[in-house]
């Protein structure tokens, strides 16, 4: 039997969480959360669908501006 170190993740109770990939899976994840679709929301910010989409793919690309994407960013959630 192998001894437990005071580094092992597992034993301390520190395992890692995976986190979401981007800003956009975050988004997504929250309105998934609350049981939005991408319509409901396009409605409450006034936005299209499509920049819905944009946003929780992080397709900024595709977006005005970075200060669109910041601050459509926190009134998505």
């Amino acid at each position: 039997m192998e001894a437990v170190t005071q580094n092992d993740p597992i034993e301390s109770g520190l395992v890692p969480v995976p986190l979401p990939a981007s800003a956009g899976a975050v988004l997504a994840a929250a309105r998934e959360a609350k049981g939005l679709s991408i319509e409901d929301i396009s409605r409450q910010l006034k936005l299209s669908a499509a920049q819905v989409r944009a946003l929780e793919t992080d397709d900024h690309a595709s977006l005005p501006s970075p200060v669109f994407v910041r601050e459509i960013g926190r009134a998505h959630v």
